[in-house]
């Protein structure tokens, strides 16, 4: 009731009161963004985050502008190199991280105003939550949609079981304990891993209702053959490493092989109509084949397969 009369009668005072009360994002967050390929996006991407933050940029060796347009932003920081994968790029930017809190975002995402400082509120309200999630937004004919529809409790937040990889907030604390993304995964299914490992730790997953971001979903890097071969591929192998390291042997090859089957059903429809999804099914079945015939998803020397 009070605050409402400060609002409505002295609004330059509300303001000044909000303001001592809002928290200081420089010394609370990190930004974290892995790029390849990403010069279409990555500048919006930046636009939208608070300039006063520490932002490192973790780029996977991109063969686009990528870096060109990261040299726009100098008080970005920038980690060049070759292509090491979604996770272990991640870790390089989150060892890095020196406040108590760092959001991990795709560069295809663009904060909605206000989405951090809820995100970081809930998080320090909440200290058995180990990672805070937004709701997804895109637009379908100019209309605004939600890519996932959360059902969230009378206080605005949804305890789930998964975290949209595309942002999220870590708790450094935390996440320090339970561990951070497999590296042994080059793409795909590094976040529902790490997610349960969380779970499992005795931590919990939030999403808050009134934090939103702009997805572009698949739009990280510019589609061609090779990219769909890497992400097939991958996408194969690492479901099988995943079910396998979390609920063993049989589900692992349960799940693997009715996906085999699929895609092999989806390949014989498709062989007289050439099309990307014969050449994604296939390379998706090789890396399930490959995981069960001992080959991992990076070479000795570090660099991925299919890269």
């Amino acid at each position: 009731m009070l605050s409402d009369i400060i609002r409505i009668a002295f609004p330059c005072l509300a303001d000044m009161i909000a303001a001592m009360n809002s928290p200081d994002l420089t010394q609370h967050i990190t930004f974290i963004i892995v790029t390849y390929n990403s010069a279409h996006v990555i500048g919006q991407c930046l636009d939208a985050l608070p300039p006063e933050c520490h932002t490192i940029v973790v780029d996977n060796g991109s063969r686009d502008d990528t870096c060109v347009r990261l040299a726009q932003y100098p008080d970005v920081e920038v980690i060049a190199g070759h292509n090491i994968g979604y996770g272990r790029a991640a870790n390089i930017g989150l060892a890095k991280a020196t406040t108590p809190y760092a959001v991990l975002l795709n560069p295809d995402t663009i904060l909605c105003e206000g989405a951090i400082e809820t995100m970081l509120a809930c998080a320090q309200k909440h200290v058995d939550v180990g990672i805070v999630g937004a709701r997804m937004i895109d637009y379908q004919n100019g209309n605004k949609h939600y890519q996932k529809n959360y059902t969230f409790d009378d206080e605005g937040i949804l305890y789930t079981t998964w975290i949209v990889g595309a942002l999220m907030l870590f708790n450094m604390e935390i996440l320090h304990k339970v561990g951070l993304f497999d590296e042994k995964i080059f793409l795909f299914f590094e976040e529902t891993d790490l997610c349960d490992r969380m779970r499992k730790a005795g931590f919990r997953l939030a999403v808050c209702q009134t934090a939103e971001a702009e997805h572009v979903e698949g739009s990280s890097s510019l589609p061609s053959p090779r990219v769909t071969k890497i992400r097939s591929w991958h996408v194969g192998w690492s479901r099988v490493h995943y079910y396998r390291k979390h609920y063993g042997l049989a589900k692992a090859m349960r799940k693997s092989f009715t996906k085999i089957y699929k895609n092999l059903f989806r390949i014989s429809g498709e062989l007289f109509h050439p099309t990307g999804i014969l050449l994604a099914t296939t390379y998706e079945t090789l890396g399930v084949l490959a995981y069960f015939a001992g080959i991992q998803a990076f070479r000795n020397d570090g660099t991925a397969r299919i890269t």
